[in-house]
Parts: structure tokens; C-alpha cells; sequence
């Protein structure tokens, strides 16, 4: 076996020659992004590459995306490492030279650069197969953005059912480039959408006292649902996040009507907090619409639990980091976000660790996630490489 010291100079070698293809990787990616669940054209691109060095690709994994196992057939021992593969509904505006050529289609959250991670994460480890243990699954999974995430199909295809551990990354343009965000158990909260429709009676705007005003009832359920927050959780202990996003109801100034529809979303940290919330928001609407006289139809879907990494895992990947880098490439995160993250299904099955990437190169050019201007410093991709490669190889020592 290689001694550590040799590992490292073969990684960075290995990236070396990598590097410059990795990045095209990325750009080619963000110039023909695809959307959730129609990630075709993105597939067949790592695909051909892949292919191309003989390695052997498993296709349709939850329906759009790809499989590789790499390793070593003495060994039983599996883990994983997960990107995902579709871009958001949005217009490009950065302006750069591999913008989306797809009209309203563009990577805002990443995904372009996770591809590109693990995609050349997998490259480097083919040269370097001989010095793995075990089998490593690269999941390039589908449809992370959308309502019913990817994650889940691929668990219910029980693509992880022998896998030991997954690890996942996210770039963070909050993160200065060359810094990767450390944070044991609560990483991302769970997420559940409600759609609630008030039911009451309609009339003139000018004799609300004839009418059920659905609109009316509606705001009041809101302030209700909102109230809950504060008054049955601790802000300290249960941190939660309410927010209702879209209300509307009606068709003109002076017609009251007889339905008002509101929506959002509900965010906890701990399945038991997801629970209490759920039955709360329940709960409150229809007292609420009770008080006025007017009905309510309430539809909850649940959707990603919380990201939960896993301590010993973490330790894993801050001890490569400090070896690799130093610790001055640590950024212990002190809160969880409040974001979520599909990738939490795979601790249905394994243990999991989400390590946040620094992006950013200078305040004035971070754009936050899902916006049309945000970009990332790609130095971060050959690097992130570079420890996860380690990370990987590491494991089974």
C-alpha cells in the first residue's frame, strides 16, 4: 500500500492532468441544462464521457439518472457518493461565456459543479482503482429540485441497499473559495408544503354581513398559522420557519368571493417538531374558518426530512481536510440551514455526511443560490475533487 505521503502526490497528480477537463465538464453542463425528471441530454453527456474510458455505466437510475460502481471485487464492503443532475426554471443573467443556451433554464443552485465533482472525483479514482479497498457507487441522481425528489426513487429502488455510508456536497456561496463547511447532526431542515382552501359564501362587496368572506377568513387563518410558531415552540430549542408564499382568492374589486386558496411551506429540524407542526397548521385553520363559519380543505404533503450528518463521518472528512489542506480550510458552521436537501432520504438507509463547498471569490460577485446572477470561483471543483477522492480511499482504512 501507498504511504500517505505518496497517496497525496498521486491525487494531485492525477488532478492535474484532470483539472482542465473537469471544469469543461461544468461549463458544458451549465450551457444545456435540463429540468427535474427530463435530465436526458445531461446523462448522455457523462455517460459518453465515462464510456469513453471503459468504464461501465448503469442508466435509467430513477428514470433519468446514472450508476457507476468502481472497486474492488475482494471486498463486500460499498459506499456511496451522490450528485444530482437537473437545473432550476429560471433566466440566466451572469453574463459569463458558458451561459444557459436554454431559454428560462439555468443551473442556480450547483448542480452543475456537483456533477463535474463527482463525475471527476470518478475519473481520478479509475487511475487509481488498485489502491481502493471497496466499492464506491457514484449516484448522478435526477430531480433534486423537484416536488417528489430523486433521492427518494433511488432509495425505493434500493440502488443504497448495501451501501454503508453516502456522502453528498453543496456549493455555498457564502463559503469563501477554499473553505468546506463542517457541521455534525442537524445540517438542513425537513421541508412540507400545505395548500389550504377557505370555502365560504360569496356576494357583494358592498354587504360583507350577507356573505362568508373567504377572503377575510383566509388572512385570519394565516395570522393563526403564523402565531404557532412563536407560542408553541422554543425559538432556542425548536427552531422552526413558516412561511405562506401565495394567497388568492377573488376576480374583482367588488365581488366577494366564495373560495380564497393560500400555500406554503413548514421547516423543522427533528421529525417529532415536524409532527407538532403538522397538527398545529391542521388544527388552528379549521378553528379559525369554524370561528367565521366557513370550511377548509387542507392537503399537506410531506416532503424531504432533515439532513442529519453523521459524527463519525464528519471526523473523517475534517481529519482529510487538515491532512490535505490545513485547518485553515475549516469552517465549523454554528447553525443549521434552514433550507432542505433531498438528499436526507439515503439515511433511511445509511448513515450520510452533506459537506458544504466555499464558492465565493469576492463579496460583491456572491449571488445567492436560486438567483439569476449566481456563479461560483471553479478553483473550488478541482479542489473538492481532490478531498473527496481522499475521503473516498480513506474510508476504507
Amino acid at each position: 500500500m501507498q504511504s500517505p505521503i505518496d497517496r497525496k502526490s498521486v491525487v494531485a497528480g492525477a488532478l492535474e492532468r484532470l483539472e482542465a477537463q473537469i471544469i469543461e465538464i461544468r461549463r458544458h453542463i451549465h450551457r444545456f441544462p435540463d429540468l427535474s425528471h427530463n435530465e436526458h441530454g445531461t446523462a448522455a453527456y457523462i455517460a459518453g464521457i465515462l464510456e469513453k474510458e471503459d468504464i461501465v455505466v448503469k442508466k435509467g437510475i430513477a428514470k433519468t439518472g446514472l450508476l457507476v460502481e468502481l472497486g474492488s471485487s475482494s471486498s463486500s464492503r460499498k459506499i456511496a457518493f451522490r450528485c444530482d443532475l437537473d437545473a432550476l426554471p429560471l433566466a440566466e443573467e451572469t453574463g459569463a461565456p458558458y451561459s444557459s443556451e436554454k431559454t428560462g433554464v439555468m443551473h442556480a443552485c450547483g448542480h452543475d459543479a456537483h456533477t463535474a465533482i463527482v463525475t471527476g472525483t470518478l475519473l481520478l479514482l479509475n487511475k487509481m482503482k488498485d489502491q481502493l479497498k471497496g466499492t464506491i457507487k457514484f449516484i448522478f441522481q435526477p430531480a433534486e429540485e423537484a416536488l417528489s425528489g430523486g433521492a427518494e426513487l433511488v432509495v425505493k429502488e434500493g440502488v443504497i441497499d448495501d451501501v454503508e455510508a453516502i456522502f453528498g456536497i453543496h456549493v455555498d456561496p457564502s463559503l469563501k473559495m477554499g473553505m468546506f463547511g463542517l457541521k455534525d447532526e442537524a445540517m438542513m431542515a425537513s421541508v412540507d408544503f400545505f395548500d389550504i382552501e377557505v370555502k365560504g359564501s360569496g356576494g357583494h362587496g358592498a354587504r360583507p354581513h350577507d356573505t362568508i368572506d373567504t377572503v377575510f377568513v383566509a388572512t385570519q387563518a394565516v395570522n393563526a398559522i403564523y402565531q404557532v410558531q412563536g407560542r408553541h415552540f422554543s425559538s432556542l430549542e425548536n427552531p422552526t420557519v413558516i412561511s405562506v408564499c401565495s394567497i388568492h382568492g377573488g376576480t374583482a374589486h367588488n365581488i366577494i368571493p366564495e373560495t380564497c386558496h393560500f400555500s406554503g411551506t413548514f421547516r423543522t429540524f427533528a421529525e417529532k417538531d415536524r409532527i407538532k407542526l403538522r397538527n398545529l397548521i391542521e388544527r388552528v385553520t379549521k378553528e379559525t374558518c369554524g370561528m367565521f363559519g366557513a370550511e377548509c380543505d387542507i392537503n399537506i404533503t410531506p416532503n424531504a426530512p432533515p439532513v442529519i450528518n453523521d459524527h463519525v463521518l464528519g471526523r473523517l472528512i475534517e481529519a482529510t481536510i487538515l491532512d490535505v489542506f490545513g485547518e485553515t480550510s475549516i469552517e465549523k458552521l454554528k447553525y443549521p440551514m434552514t433550507a432542505s436537501e433531498d438528499f436526507a432520504y439515503y439515511r433511511e438507509k445509511c448513515p450520510i455526511y452533506f459537506l458544504r463547498i466555499g464558492v465565493s471569490s469576492a463579496s460583491e460577485n456572491s449571488y445567492p443560490l436560486h438567483n439569476s446572477k449566481f456563479d461560483i470561483d471553479e478553483r473550488a471543483i478541482g479542489r473538492t475533487v481532490e478531498l473527496m477522492s481522499h475521503v473516498l480511499l480513506r474510508y476504507f482504512d
